[in-house]
């Protein structure tokens, strides 16, 4: 059996795995206060689009240079919309239809992209099977308490890392 395998053995054998049903994780709202608000900015922003799209149209009919560049625009913008509004009511579904799950897994990866700020933290992680995922980690706190190396049970819904126990 190799070093790897053992590593899973044990984490699998471990009171963290045993007791991963009964445990309470944290909350994932600005997922869902950020979907929220994004799914009622693009509302806006098509009906804004369908106003501002509707009056240049009034203007270019009585306009005598008018072209259908005026209406194109417009119905441009609004499907621009549409589909993006349509991509966060299906990722939305999919996060609320997805279960939990504590899987064994291996920090491989840990880092940040951008500055200051705008920086946001990954965290890629191996399971037994051999694949490697990464995930957004969307707290600092819980960004700070992983490492690379930890071996332990990591709790993720969808593509969302929730948390990860370490075991010794």
């Amino acid at each position: 059996m190799s070093d790897r395998q053992l590593t899973f053995d044990r984490i699998k054998q471990s009171e963290a795995y045993a007791d991963r049903a009964a445990r309470v994780l944290p909350s994932d709202m600005r997922f869902s206060v950020g979907t929220g608000c994004s799914i009622v900015f693009v509302s806006v922003w098509c009906l804004l689009v369908l106003v501002i799209g509707g009056n240049s149209a009034g203007m270019a009919a009585r306009s005598p240079f008018s072209s259908s560049i005026g209406s194109i625009v417009p119905a441009l913008m609004f499907l621009v919309g549409i589909v993006f509004l349509a991509n966060l009511i299906y990722q939305t579904a999919q996060y609320s239809k997805a279960p939990t799950q504590a899987t064994a897994a291996i920090v491989v990866s840990k880092h940040s992209r951008g500055r200051g700020e705008y920086s946001r933290n990954f965290i890629t992680l191996e399971f037994e099977d051999g694949r490697r995922h990464e995930f957004t980690i969307r707290n600092e706190e819980r960004a700070a308490l992983v490492g690379v190396g930890d071996e332990g049970v990591a709790f993720t819904r969808f593509d969302v890392f929730l948390a990860f126990d370490r075991v010794p």
